[in-house]
């Protein structure tokens, strides 16, 4: 007779360790109140942010936008010894804010925590807690056969690899292509480039953001977008919806779905935007001394070409609130 295997075993641990969590009958409040969280303003929301970091979903600024548009979540935070050592936002006991239609995903979520300064429990569901805070949380699970995971950029490619997306960079711009900033266009300019670009790229399989909300987010937070904007004879080919979220260690990069011209595909405009956005980051990242987080996204068979740039990472999940 075969013992239960070690996997199927946690499972069932941690089953009742969340059950048991469960039947604490008691308000909300009261819960994260009983684990040390107590409540906090968005002020100091954005303060701990800035002191420990986050991700682009995160970002007190993205929280604000998304938080006029959606009932306001509340603030909390976690002291020990009277400092902050992490706060957070939560909608209904939620780690996310999301909103349809609008191109931010709480799909690597870091929220602002001092490192190094021991576990502690967050009562605060989610299943996309980014690898970043293995060993923060007692009650948070990262293990391998957890289905969801993310696409982080590698910290380098092979010299290999290097050379031949050099040689598609010189093979672009030999045939008439251009590499822009985004700086070089104006908030509408670059919804009209993404909407018509997307529509090119992905036709009806993919339902695009509508020019109202690229409009919107653009004028709102135009200091978060980054990257290039690929162009033939004047023409934009390429351009994909990059944020950036900053802090004192790190600068987190999130790339979304973009637009493509197919009739440029021999000359693999989308690499070469892809690559050129990579390099920018990086060159960014030496220059403030700083780490390079930079997401393509959930991992999904749909988008295989992800795996070419980047490291599967398993997303962790919470087991209470």
């Amino acid at each position: 007779m075969h013992k239960p295997c070690t996997f199927r075993l946690a499972i069932v641990w941690l089953r009742n360790i969340t059950l048991l969590f469960s039947a604490i009958n008691v308000k909300n409040y009261m819960k994260k109140a009983i684990f040390g969280w107590e409540p906090t303003t968005p002020e100091a929301y954005r303060e701990a942010y800035l002191l420990f970091g986050g991700s682009v979903c995160t970002h007190p600024d993205v929280i604000e936008f998304l938080s006029q548009r959606l009932v306001s979540p509340e603030f909390y935070s976690y002291k020990r010894k009277g400092s902050v050592i992490s706060a957070a936002f939560s909608l209904k006991g939620n780690l996310s804010l999301k909103v349809s239609g609008y191109p931010f995903f709480f799909d690597d979520i870091i929220i602002p925590i001092k490192k190094g300064s021991g576990k502690i429990v967050i009562p605060f569901k989610t299943k996309q807690l980014s690898s970043y805070h293995k060993g923060d949380f007692y009650n948070c699970i990262h293990w391998e056969r957890l289905k969801r995971k993310t696409c982080l950029v590698k910290d380098d490619f092979s010299k290999k690899t290097h050379k031949k997306r050099l040689a598609e960079f010189d093979k672009f711009i030999n045939s008439g292509g251009e590499c822009l900033s985004i700086d070089n266009f104006s908030d509408r300019e670059l919804s009209d480039i993404y909407i018509s670009l997307f529509k090119k790229r992905w036709g009806d399989t993919l339902e695009c953001y509508s020019e109202e909300v690229l409009l919107e987010v653009f004028s709102k937070l135009r200091h978060l977008l980054f990257g290039y904007v690929l162009l033939i004879n004047g023409k934009p080919c390429a351009y994909d919806l990059v944020f950036k979220a900053e802090c004192r260690e790190w600068i987190f990069f999130d790339c979304h779905n973009g637009g493509v011209d197919q009739t440029y595909a021999n000359l693999s405009v989308g690499s070469v935007l892809m690559y050129m956005n990579i390099k920018l980051a990086k060159e960014l990242c030496h220059q403030k001394d700083v780490k390079m987080m930079y997401s393509l996204g959930m991992d999904n068979p749909r988008w295989n070409y992800k795996k070419q740039w980047c490291e599967i990472v398993t997303l962790g999940r919470t087991l209470m609130a």
